[in-house]
């Protein structure tokens, strides 16, 4: 491979040697690369064809192979994994020695025993254990093949204590594949049936059949949580024994005093509610009070007894609450609207408990037939103004819900008594005084054990119900008095019922007594309603009324009336006969009844006088014939001739006027009679003169007093005058009559 070079020379020095090939490390590629004439020589390498990572672990080693003609050959001298044996060396080169060689197993049951097959690089030989007393643990302990076989033991899976008891026995049990089997052959307690064992094992016969200690009483003792009012007391059981007890008091009191009373009290405070505050003693001790609790109990949103002197719904339900809750034997509890103050955290040893505020007067009573709700309806029980102030949103479920609001929510729940360990339920006792039936139906008797001894029973047999009827008795039975019972009533005269508007109604009976006719209605007077309302077959007949359009005040006054209007078909008529207010005239009466006559005639009834000389007349002002205005009650007299008498007898306002007469002094027979001669006399204040006079007008007599309306002097004058009268002046013409108000 070795090749000379060229320099060539530049600049007078020779550059690098260009092309020449040098000796290097000899290699496997069929070249002679080191350039001593033989073709890869020497060129050895380590080799393993073992799994890598195993070369120079337990036995495994490297090997080497040469080159010739440019390839490696075989590698010789390696060693690699092999299957391990026994023989202390890491035949796999894993790491590990003599290991997965496996074990020896030998023997059977709890003699069986499994060593290593290889230890230290040498096969191993087994010898099996040796056998024990069987036991259940699903293994062979005796080692004879069979496993648990024959093992048994006592047992018992009844509460401790009672084993032994009663008819209580210890049974057997077997074991499988080490688990111990049921118990056969063991009596357990169960219920207490009433047939003189001990069937629960508890050391007492028939405990559940024995009567409890605090029996129902005619004279209950009433224990009252003063903090939360007294107003119950008017409405408890007659003979009732009541404490009062305040909240030091309360507190101090033990679970078996609380437990000596009938009937516990939390109940109205006032009609104003009770605050939260109040309740606080009875919380602090609930542990103590609540366990005490094992017989009816009553729990309200409601205040009855604040509404009881009111309503007497109200007072009815209470009486009733309180009656059933202190008569089922054990110690009884009430509880009145606590107005959602504290979600009832009082009751907690009850269960849980949440109430809201809301005052309302919607009752539904859903179990009318609970003898809380007797005599009480949803009617009756509502519309107390605000009857309830609370609703229950959750209680808990030993409660049933006897009333609630529309919306559902409860506002009356009861828990009947409980039976309580080691005593029957109140009344259910062997021995104890019982009943069957209700009402009329009700009979008296004794509890005994009953045939299959779960129970007791009562030697009486209920009555036979009858109908039901209005005698305040539950006849049939069924623990309601009179219940749904009415009938059809009227009241008014035969023969109108059904005629017009009248109809009958209906009769309730209460407590033994027919409420009055509701919903009747009977004849009463007719009412302009196109309507027969008396009911005698006609409408509106004869149906009048008094009227008056006049201004308020004015009818009765002066000549205002008032008329009458006249009904048909339901519709007044118009109003006939009335006198209103008019414009007041002269006519002696009080036209525009504002109770003053002829106001604007000032003159009426004051003097007056018509006419001329001999004519004039006297009277007093009066009114008009048409009533406009006012005249002189007399006219002037009618004239006369007019005479020498200083009167003026023709009534033209002069006296003695124009009258003149012949006169002659002389003898008889000379007038006339040469040179005699008769003269003429004139009439003067009613004496004749010797010569003629003027006539002197004298003063009319026409003057009125107030107003001058009299009457015309008759035209023409006096109707006679002597020939040689001196002519007269014309008389004057006449005046109408003045009209005065």
């Amino acid at each position: 491979m070795c090749r000379t070079g060229t320099q060539t020379c530049t600049a007078g020095a020779f550059g690098a040697c260009v092309g020449e090939v040098t000796p290097s490390l000899e290699v496997c590629n069929g070249n002679d690369d080191d350039c001593d004439g033989v073709t890869d020589d020497g060129v050895v390498e380590s080799c393993y064809t073992g799994p890598t990572g195993t070369a120079g672990v337990g036995v495994c080693r490297t090997g080497s192979r040469s080159c010739g003609g440019g390839a490696f050959g075989v590698c010789t001298g390696e060693v690699v994994p092999s299957t391990e044996v026994c023989n202390g060396r890491d035949d796999d080169c894993d790491g590990q020695v003599d290991e997965g060689l496996g074990t020896i197993t030998c023997g059977i049951g709890t003699c069986t025993r499994t060593i290593p097959a290889c230890i230290g690089g040498v096969s191993q030989v087994c010898t099996p254990g040796g056998g024990v007393t069987e036991v259940c643990n699903n293994l062979d302990d005796d080692c004879d093949g069979s496993i648990d076989e024959g093992v048994t033991q006592s047992c018992y899976t009844g509460p401790a204590n009672t084993a032994g008891q009663g008819i209580c026995l210890m049974g057997t049990q077997t074991c499988t594949t080490g688990s111990w089997n049921a118990c056969t052959g063991q009596v357990l307690p169960g219920t207490e049936l009433c047939n003189n064992l001990d069937d629960d094992c508890n050391g007492t016969t028939d405990d559940p059949f024995t009567a409890g200690p605090l029996a129902m009483s005619s004279t209950p003792r009433v224990l009252i949580y003063g903090p939360a009012g007294t107003m119950e007391v008017p409405y408890l059981p007659a003979g009732s024994i009541v404490t009062v007890a305040s909240d030091s008091t309360w507190r101090s009191m033990t679970r078996q005093q609380f437990a000596q009373y009938n009937l516990i009290i939390i109940g109205d405070k006032d009609c104003s509610g009770p605050l939260a505050g109040d309740y606080q003693a009875a919380y602090d001790t609930r542990s103590v009070w609540n366990p005490a609790i094992n017989g009816r109990v009553v729990v309200g949103t409601l205040d009855p007894a604040c509404h009881a002197s009111t309503f007497a719904a109200a007072a009815q339900f209470t009486r009733a609450a309180l009656l059933w809750s202190a008569n089922g034997g054990g110690t009884g509890l009430y509880v009145g609207g606590e107005w959602g103050r504290r979600n009832y955290d009082f009751l907690g040893g009850f269960g849980a408990w949440t109430s809201s505020r809301l005052d309302a007067d919607d009752v539904v009573v859903t179990t009318p037939g609970h003898p809380v709700m007797f005599g009480s309806s949803s009617s009756s029980m509502s519309g107390w103004a605000n009857t309830h102030h609370a609703q229950v949103t959750q209680y808990p479920s030993q409660f049933n819900v006897i009333a609630t609001n529309t919306a559902g929510r409860p506002v009356v729940m009861v828990r009947d008594a409980l039976a309580r360990s080691g005593v029957a339920a109140p009344g259910a006792g062997v021995g104890e005084a019982c009943t069957a039936g209700l009402g009329a139906c009700l009979r008296n008797g004794t509890m005994v054990c009953s045939g299959d001894g779960l129970s007791t029973v009562c030697t009486a047999t209920a009555g036979t119900p009858t109908t039901e009827v209005c005698n305040n008795v539950d006849d049939d039975c069924d623990g309601l008095v009179d219940e749904s019972l009415t009938r059809g009533c009227y009241n008014g005269p035969g023969g109108t019922q059904g005629v017009g508007a009248c109809v009958g109604g209906t009769q309730t009976c209460v407590m033994g007594l027919w409420s009055t006719c509701a919903g009747e209605v009977t004849p009463s007077a007719e009412v302009c309603d196109n309507a027969d309302n008396n009911c005698n077959g006609a409408v509106d007949d004869s149906v009048v009324r008094t009227c008056y359009s006049g201004a308020p005040g004015t009818d009765g006054v002066g000549v205002c009336r008032a008329g009458t209007e006249t009904c048909a078909a339901g519709v007044w008529g118009s109003c006939a006969g009335q006198v209103v207010p008019s414009t007041e005239i002269c006519d002696g009466q009080d036209n525009d009844c504002d109770g003053v006559r002829d106001e604007g005639f000032p003159t009426l009834g004051t003097p007056c006088s018509d006419g001329v000389g001999a004519c004039v007349r006297t009277g007093v002002i009066v009114c008009t014939g048409d009533g406009s205005g006012t005249i002189c009650s007399v006219s002037g007299g009618v004239p006369a001739t007019e005479l020498c008498d200083n009167i003026d007898n023709d009534c033209d306002g002069q006296v003695d006027e124009g009258l003149v007469q012949s006169c002659y002094s002389g003898p008889g027979g000379t007038a006339g009679v040469g040179a005699c001669l008769a003269g003429t006399q004139v009439c003067t204040t009613g004496a004749w003169g010797g010569r003629p006079a003027v006539p002197t007008r004298r003063p009319a007599h026409r003057q009125l007093t107030g107003s001058s309306t009299g009457l015309p002097t008759p035209a023409g004058g006096p109707a006679w005058a002597p020939a040689s009268r001196a002519r007269r002046p014309a008389p004057r013409a006449p005046t109408a009559p003045a009209r005065a108000r």
